[in-house]
């Protein structure tokens, strides 16, 4: 039961929209989210690898350094389709193209979005939305919104993983003001008196009360 009072029930800091993309990488409970391969692995066998398991990206490393070289996705294999839909006139010329490597074909680690694990939920949405793409690599350092040479490479997170945790968060807010407001109807109104409550009370005590809306929040989220 959530206890009725001066307390903040909105989805509080660190959650929602607020949420790290090392807390979403943690709630996608899919290992590390991608597929390693090597560079010179067959582009055959990474999108077995890729379409049969959990995830639905591949790391590709360099094979005597293990350093990244780059990510190949479905929008890669469907590059790579396209090309050799184009120039395969027979039938030798298209099976060389089923033994190529998957080097040939990917995504550059320059291209690759980063994120540190500590940006947000909403810095990543923007992120994948500007640079057109589905997936970001979350590492524990990044150089405007690319790998560094030090990076460490923590997991590969999707829009999907995001959005999940996010309407996850929000979803549990709302049923929690519903709770607490059961003779108000709209979700809207809800969130309004709730918002009303919050400033009277950070009015009475900023520190306290925002030391109070993650704890009450975070309680309910969690």
């Amino acid at each position: 039961v959530i206890p009725l009072g001066q307390e903040s029930i909105l989805t509080p800091e660190g959650y929602g929209f607020a949420s790290s993309v090392g807390r979403i990488l943690k709630n996608a409970d899919r290992k590390n989210g991608f597929y390693p391969a090597k560079a010179s692995d067959l582009v055959t066998d990474v999108m077995e690898g890729i379409t049969d398991g959990e995830v639905d990206v591949a790391l590709v490393f360099d094979d005597e350094t293990n350093k990244l070289v780059g990510i190949f996705t479905e929008t890669d294999y469907i590059k790579f389709s396209m090309a050799r839909a184009r120039s395969s006139s027979t039938e030798e010329e298209s099976a060389k193209y089923l033994v190529s490597a998957v080097k040939e074909y990917i995504t550059p680690a320059s291209k690759i979005v980063a994120l540190a694990s500590e940006d947000t939920a909403n810095v990543a949405i923007a992120a994948m939305k500007q640079a057109k793409v589905r997936h970001l690599l979350v590492a524990d350092k990044v150089g405007g919104r690319t790998l560094l040479d030090e990076s460490k490479i923590s997991g590969v997170i999707s829009m999907q993983d995001v959005m999940s945790v996010v309407q996850k968060d929000e979803r549990l807010s709302l049923q929690t003001l519903a709770r607490k407001y059961p003779g108000i109807a709209s979700p809207l109104d809800q969130m309004r008196e709730q918002m009303k409550s919050d400033a009277n009370l950070y009015a009475t005590d900023p520190e306290t009360a925002k030391t109070d809306a993650i704890r009450v929040g975070a309680a309910v989220i969690s």
